[in-house]
């Protein structure tokens, strides 16, 4: 019987930086304040036993991960088209995650799941992204 997964949500409340590199388009990394920052993971266990050691071993394994965010959103500008042609081409991006005072807390190659673009009458346009990994490394 399968070990039943733990999930581990949790949000960040201060702004934070998202820097990102578009894959193979050479277009360098650029930087982006954004918002509500969650991350949700789910874990579970995967079994390791090795022939001849006589005790089964497990380990803790992610089975599932997603980051979404909200980012201030200027449809005239290049670097937002460039976020929308990945987010439609579910291009590669390699993904950094600064808090406010530079200290890198996850970094990982992913691709835009969501892109939902909002104006409450009376503020600045925003987008709500969310980011999945990509298969291969990681890192």
């Amino acid at each position: 019987m399968p070990d039943m997964p733990i999930t581990q949500p949790w949000t960040i409340g201060n702004d934070c930086i998202l820097k990102y590199t578009l894959g193979a388009s050479g277009i360098g990394t650029t930087e982006l304040k954004c918002q509500n920052l969650s991350f949700s993971d789910s874990m579970e266990t995967t079994e390791v036993t090795r022939r001849g050691d006589g005790w089964k071993m497990q380990v803790p394994v992610i089975r599932t991960l997603s980051m979404t965010l909200d980012i201030q959103y200027d449809p005239t500008d290049a670097v937002y088209g460039d976020l929308q042609a990945c987010y439609a081409s579910r291009g590669r991006v390699s993904f950094t995650i600064e808090d406010d005072r530079g200290n890198n807390l996850v970094s990982f190659c992913g691709f835009i799941s969501k892109f939902d673009v909002n104006q409450s009458l009376g503020e600045a346009m925003k987008a709500s992204l969310e980011i999945l990994p990509a298969p291969g490394n990681n890192g």
